[in-house]
C-alpha cells in the first residue's frame, strides 16, 4: 500500500524529493488517507495489521529467550513509527514547499488497488487472533517442527511496550515536523559525531570503496594487462608469424619456372650435402 501510495504522490507532483512537497492532504483526497492507513499499519498502531504482525514477532522473540533481539526490535519499532510519520507530515501537512500548481489525484486504475490494500491493512491483522481463530497459522506450520507452533502466547505487557514505543515515535515526529516545537537539528547539533556516522551510513560505502572496490580495480587492471599484453601478444605473434609464412610462400609460388628450377636444385644440393655429412651412399 505504501509503495503504491508513494507512486501515486510522485505521479501527482512529478518529483521524489519530499523537501519539495507539503500540503498535499487537501489535494490528494484519496491517496492521503490511504497513505495514512499504511503509515499507521507499518507503525504498529493498535488494531491495524502491522500491530498484530509486530506483536507476534515480539512475543515469539521474548518467549524464545532472545531478549537482546527483543529490545532491538522494540527500538526498531520506535524508529519505524518516527521516520514513517516524518514522511507523512512532510508530504501531506503544512504548506507546500514546491512549485506544484496543477496537482491532481491519481486516476482510478491507481487508486482502486490502493483502496483494496487499505481495507486489508485495517482488517487483515485479525487473522490468526482469538477473535478470528488461529487455524491459518496452525495450517501453515502443520507437519513441521521448523517454525514452531502457529500461535504463541506471551506476557501482556509486551503489547503495551510495543504500542508505547510506536506512539513515542509518532509524537516525536509530530513535534519535529508538524508543530516544529523541536528543531530538526535538535539531535544532530548536540551529537555531531553520532549524526555524521549515521548520516553517512556508518561509512560502510567509504570502507567498501577503500577495500573491496580498490582491490577489485587493482585485480581487474592486472587481468587487463595479462589479457592485452600476454594473451593478446601471443595471439598477435602467432597471427604475424602465420602472415609472414604466408607472404614467404606467396613469393615462392610466383609462377616462374626459373624460380621453381632454382629451388629444386638448391633442395637437391642440400639433400646431397646432408647425405654426405651423415655418411650415406658416399661412405
Amino acid at each position: 500500500l505504501l509503495f503504491l501510495a508513494a507512486g501515486s504522490v510522485i505521479h501527482a507532483v512529478h518529483t521524489q524529493n519530499i523537501e519539495e512537497m507539503g500540503g498535499l492532504w487537501k489535494k490528494l483526497r484519496v491517496t492521503g488517507p490511504l497513505f495514512l492507513i499504511g503509515t499507521l499499519a507499518i507503525s504498529g498502531v493498535p488494531l491495524f495489521s502491522g500491530f498484530f504482525s509486530k506483536d507476534e514477532i515480539l512475543v515469539a522473540t521474548w518467549v524464545q529467550g532472545n531478549y537482546v533481539l527483543f529490545w532491538l526490535a522494540v527500538i526498531a519499532a520506535f524508529f519505524t513509527a518516527f521516520y514513517m510519520f516524518r514522511l507523512f507530515f512532510m508530504v501531506f501537512t503544512g504548506e507546500s514547499r514546491g512549485s506544484h500548481t496543477n496537482v491532481k489525484e491519481s486516476p482510478s486504475w491507481m487508486t482502486i488497488p490502493m483502496m483494496v490494500l487499505g481495507v486489508l491493512a485495517i482488517i487483515a491483522g485479525y487473522v490468526n487472533t482469538p477473535w478470528f481463530g488461529s487455524f491459518l497459522g496452525d495450517w501453515l506450520t502443520e507437519g513441521t517442527n521448523l517454525y514452531g507452533p502457529g500461535h504463541i502466547e506471551g506476557p501482556g505487557w509486551i503489547v503495551g511496550v510495543a504500542t508505547f514505543a510506536s506512539l513515542i515515535g509518532i509524537l516525536l515526529a509530530y513535534a519535529m515536523y508538524q508543530r516544529k516545537s523541536i528543531p530538526r537539528d535538535f539531535f544532530s547539533s548536540r551529537a555531531p559525531i553520532t549524526y555524521s556516522i549515521v548520516s553517512n551510513k556508518y561509512f560502510i560505502d567509504e570502507f567498501y570503496n577503500m577495500t573491496i572496490v580498490y582491490v577489485t580495480k587493482v585485480f581487474s587492471l592486472f587481468l587487463r594487462y595479462i589479457d592485452e599484453f600476454l594473451v593478446g601478444g601471443i595471439v598477435k605473434g602467432v597471427a604475424q608469424a602465420t602472415q609472414g609464412i604466408g607472404k614467404l610462400g606467396a613469393k615462392l609460388q610466383n609462377g616462374q619456372v626459373q624460380m621453381y628450377t632454382s629451388v629444386a636444385f638448391v633442395g637437391l644440393a642440400i639433400l646431397l650435402l646432408v647425405v654426405a655429412l651423415t655418411g650415406g651412399y658416399l661412405r
